[in-house]
């Protein structure tokens, strides 16, 4: 893994501090511009925290672990910039072709064993590569670029869930822009923060163009990039995130029909047909068994999980500070659907105080005992009945349910080791905290939920 390999050359800190510079000012001009609205304060600090988190997981990377995924990624990145800079005429063919499409003599370039050509490795390869072109092969210049583009999708994110419930702005911000694993993980030169932003502009630009009718070309392609950067680097997102646009887009649609038997029809159909749609998107994702993405197909669902689950126990080696399990899965449907609750409970709520095996589990054992309890006190103040049905009665919250709930209980039944999952299940957290603040606030505003 490269482990000999410096990431940071002393010299790259005055490009780094010039670079820097320049995006504060960008972002004092633009905070100046906004001065009006009450949500310009936010972005600074949430750009700082991921700086401060890009610069800490180099820190870790380069002298705790000294190995790893990012040493892996830079390499790669260090190999496509080197070929543009000998013959820059290979950049199309290169960035526009796969890897198995390419010349010969392009092919002959890449010395290095072929795992750096397949799957999500490729688009990061690509991304930085052109950023290391700009930067100089500059490891910190393309990290904190990672983690700009991370919190534009996440204050994407946030700007959807103010513009719903502009009276909660202030909660929001801290629910889901200072969220601390989000703003930890999602930065640096990984592949969250690109999902971050994926998933953010995916959300982001379906509600201007679904809801505020907001149909441009400029709206349209960012809503297309968001879809090509979770296909092309993490498809299950997306996946479990399409049937939550749908409920979203059918039950607000539904909320607005006025007679009440209609709805009531409606509801029905939705319930049943809906499942059925969603099933047969899942089950034709890809007719091409040698793609990437089939593999999350529903006749392939089952194998692949199981396969999770044994590479993690091969890698885990007995290394018990790290793995956890949540039992035996039998690979059927039923097993599937048996271990969902303990799957979800898995991603959201664990490590538990008393699992905390090194500094770094704390921040997951805070916060998740800080979801635990949030979700505890919604039951206690509202009601659990009460709260599920000011969820199914709100497309929004209802949207986010769903994602949470299949997205935490597919993390949870695939990854066995608390750090990873730290990592993976960053993007269902912004909506399951905005999904808990927002059903809080009705002790105190019973007509706020309208959207």
């Amino acid at each position: 893994m490269e482990e000999n390999l410096s990431l940071v050359k002393p010299t790259d800190f005055v490009g780094v501090l010039i670079y820097l510079i320049i995006i504060y000012w960008v972002l004092y001009k633009w905070k100046n511009s906004h001065k009006e609205t009450k949500l310009a304060k936010y972005i600074i600090p949430v750009f700082t925290l991921r700086i401060i988190s890009s610069f800490f997981q180099y820190y870790i990377t380069q002298f705790i672990y000294k190995g790893g995924d990012v040493f892996f990624y830079f390499r790669n990145i260090k190999i496509y910039s080197s070929i543009y800079r000998n013959d820059p005429t290979l950049i199309p063919e290169i960035l526009f072709n796969h890897f198995n499409d390419l010349r010969p003599g392009i092919k002959s370039l890449f010395d290095v064993s072929f795992e750096t050509f397949s799957g999500p490795n490729v688009f990061i390869g690509k991304t930085g590569s052109i950023l290391a072109l700009i930067f100089n092969d500059n490891f910190l210049c393309i990290s904190i670029t990672f983690s700009l583009l991370s919190t534009i999708g996440i204050w994407k994110l946030y700007l959807v869930f103010v513009e719903l419930y502009p009276q909660l702005y202030k909660k929001l911000a801290y629910g889901i822009l200072f969220l601390p694993s989000v703003f930890f993980w999602g930065s640096g030169l990984v592949k969250d923060p690109l999902c971050m932003y994926g998933l953010g502009i995916l959300f982001f630009y379906f509600y201007k163009i679904v809801f505020k009718k907001r149909i441009t070309l400029i709206n349209l392609a960012l809503l297309s990039l968001g879809v090509f950067i979770l296909l092309s680097i993490k498809p299950y997102i997306l996946f479990a995130f399409s049937p939550s646009l749908l409920v979203w887009f059918f039950f607000n649609f539904n909320a607005k029909i006025k007679s009440s038997l209609l709805r009531r029809i409606n509801t029905s159909i939705i319930y049943i047909v809906l499942p059925i749609i969603i099933f047969l998107i899942l089950n034709n994702i890809s007719n091409n068994n040698s793609s990437d993405v089939s593999r999350f197909a529903v006749s392939n669902l089952m194998d692949e999980i199981k396969s999770q689950q044994e590479a993690y126990i091969d890698q885990s080696n007995g290394e018990t500070n790290s793995f956890v399990s949540i039992g035996d899965f039998d690979q059927s449907f039923s097993g599937l659907i048996k271990s969902f609750p303990l799957a979800v409970n898995l991603t959201l709520f664990r490590p538990y105080v008393w699992e905390i095996k090194n500094g770094l589990m704390i921040l997951s054992a805070g916060e998740s005992l800080f979801f635990l309890v949030f979700l505890l006190m919604v039951f206690f103040k509202i009601g659990f009945f009460k709260t599920f049905q000011t969820i199914f009665k709100t497309p929004i919250l209802f949207a986010s349910f769903i994602f949470v709930i299949v997205f935490a209980g597919f993390v949870g039944i695939s990854t066995f080791n608390f750090g990873t999952i730290a990592r993976y299940k960053i993007p269902c957290l912004p909506f399951f905290i905005a999904t808990l603040i927002i059903i809080y606030d009705q002790r105190k505003n019973r007509n706020v939920m309208q959207n």
